[in-house]
């Protein structure tokens, strides 16, 4: 399968209560985890399919980049796996996990160097976030969907969540949001203000819009809950309304 073209950066502006586009179909394939550093200066990007990170300088008053380099390539660096989801500690290392690799990659972002390998008991390294009452615990996702039956017994951990301790670091708390209300994040919404309660978009416009995009659930954010929606043959329907804990 050709994916070169497929893949794009949006950012969502609260001044519109839409996505705006930042990178426009390139090359990349498939653009992954996210990270901002503590000065949010800076953002950083995996791109899987060509196996790097990305740093971008970030403009947080108007919440725009510029200026990409290459932060780390794999291959380069000749470790294992392709980046998937990362997360950013205190002293501003990235933690990626690396999808077919096996391992979690503590990476600095001032010089790109390797800093540590954290091997795990599965393959396909998806994804992380710190977690925990001190931020100190690095909950790993995995994954078993691309594993044949005999790697499915050689890894019987593969798809579990692990949490790793003890690692000195910490994560950061995460930044808060201002956005809009569920049906706000569309072309002419019908809305005087952003975070005004508007109607839900009609299910043909929810399928056209949404649902070539999403599979399974989708939630909303909203500013004292999550606005959470499942889909069934392509029929949305409201389910749940969580507030925040």
């Amino acid at each position: 399968i050709d994916t070169k073209g497929n893949a794009s950066l949006f950012h969502y502006t609260k001044q519109s209560c839409n996505f705006e586009k930042d990178i426009d179909n390139e090359d990349g394939a498939i653009y992954n985890g996210i990270a901002w550093n503590s000065a949010n200066d800076k953002l950083f990007l995996a791109e899987t399919a060509r196996a790097v990170i990305y740093s971008f300088d970030y403009n947080i008053q108007i919440g725009k980049i510029s200026n990409r380099s290459v932060l780390f390539d794999f291959k380069a660096n000749n470790v294992s796996g392709l980046p998937d989801g990362m997360a950013m500690d205190v002293d501003d290392n990235l933690w990626v996990a690396a999808i077919f690799g096996s391992y979690v990659y503590q990476i600095s972002t001032r010089n790109g160097t390797l800093l540590r390998a954290v091997k795990m008991p599965a393959r396909d390294v998806t994804s992380v976030i710190w977690g925990g009452p001190k931020l100190d615990i690095l909950f790993v996702t995995s994954s078993q969907h691309n594993l044949n039956d005999e790697e499915k017994r050689q890894q019987p951990r593969a798809g579990s969540v692990f949490a790793v301790r003890g690692l000195g670091t910490r994560g950061r708390r995460g930044n808060n949001a201002a956005i809009c209300t569920a049906g706000c994040a569309e072309d002419g919404c019908s809305r005087s203000r952003c975070g005004q309660e508007v109607a839900s978009p009609p299910a043909s416009e929810f399928r056209r819009r949404w649902l070539p995009i999403l599979s399974g659930a989708f939630a909303f954010l909203r500013r004292d809950s999550v606005l959470f929606w499942r889909f069934s043959r392509g029929k949305p329907s409201k389910i749940e309304l969580l507030p925040w804990a």
